[in-house]
């Protein structure tokens, strides 16, 4: 495949047990970010500040976890490490538990066009199909 976007994993056509049940809850002009790893990252220690080997090229998948440490930021009103999220071109966020992330996340991830998807999903399930879907995505094609 030659790019593959954000937008395309949303309207991949996957049925049942392999459906990534996404959808879109802001920063759609960023829909045409391009994908280019079939790898997942959780970016709890980024939350906390450490931007040091940062995988900002990934998907980064938001779970329990990481929406309640975003929880404690937004209510101690520390955004500085959301904000510096952002200023990576990462392809987007993905919430899993149908989690929803403040007003404020969301208005930062706009600004920056990043595209924020939902997912019913847990967060190991919705990576194991994520991760088998877009390794379908990404193998190697003979011609």
């Amino acid at each position: 495949m030659e790019h593959f976007t954000v937008l395309d994993l949303l309207d991949l056509d996957l049925k049942e047990h392999n459906d990534l049940m996404l959808k879109c809850i802001g920063g759609r002009p960023g829909l045409v970010r391009e994908l280019t790893q079939a790898d997942l990252n959780r970016p709890g220690l980024t939350l906390s500040g450490f931007f040091e080997n940062f995988a900002y090229k990934r998907i980064q998948v938001f779970g329990r976890g990481e929406t309640a440490y975003l929880d404690k930021l937004h209510c101690e009103g520390k955004t500085e490490s959301i904000r510096e999220l952002f200023t990576y071109p990462i392809p987007c966020c993905i919430f899993t538990h149908d989690l929803q992330p403040h007003e404020d996340f969301i208005r930062l991830a706009e600004e920056a066009e990043c595209p924020i998807l939902q997912t019913s999903l847990n967060s190991s399930e919705f990576s194991l199909r994520a991760m088998r879907a877009l390794s379908d995505v990404f193998a190697p094609t003979s011609i």
